[in-house]
Order: structure tokens, then sequence, then C-alpha cells
């Protein structure tokens, strides 16, 4: 969070002179998390650059927090971990056989 404010707060002017690009900036205006992002900002009414920036922080976290515990359930549970690599491991299978069937054919 303090790098962020660092980021966002102190260096602000100095990013946006110098046309630095943060994940931010990459984030907010590309792919398809810039959809998903936007609709977050109209649904809050956000205007504020200051306001988008925060919003963005605590999903940030929030995803980084639920990824953390992902891993720690995935640490401590064999089980978990284990269908966790093998549905992985079935998806990637699955869509490489289909690929490769629909060239194969076309």
């Amino acid at each position: 969070m303090i790098y962020y404010l660092w980021v966002f707060v102190m260096l602000g002017d100095r990013i946006k002179r110098k046309s630095y690009q943060t994940l931010y900036d990459r984030v907010t205006t590309s792919g398809p998390a810039s959809k998903a992002l936007g609709a977050v900002f109209r649904a809050t009414h956000m205007n504020s650059d200051l306001g988008k920036k925060a919003t963005y922080m605590v999903l940030h976290l929030a995803f980084g927090t639920a990824t953390m515990a992902l891993a720690l359930l995935h640490w401590y549970y064999f089980v978990a971990h284990t269908l966790f690599v093998d549905i992985f491991l079935a998806l990637t299978l699955t869509l490489t056989l289909t690929l490769t069937l629909t060239l194969t054919l076309t």
C-alpha cells in the first residue's frame, strides 16, 4: 500500500509529465480488466482520478489476498493441491485436443 501511495500521490505528476506507464495505466486502458474496472468505476460513480486509483488499490489488495489464501490452502492440504493440478491438467489436455482436432478438420 505504501508503494501505491508513493507512486500515485507523491510521484503522480512526475509520471504524467514524463509519460511513464504504470500497471494502473495499463490495466485501466487495455484488455478485459479495463472493461471490468470501467464497470466498477461506473457502478460506484467514481469520477475523480484519485478515487479511481484508490478503488484499484483496494481491488488489487483483494485479489492478492485471495491468491495468497488459495496458495496457503494448497500448501497445507494435499488433496486441494492435487485437485487443483488435476483440473488444470485436464483443462489443458482438453483445450489442446480440441484445438488440434479443429485445426486438423479445417
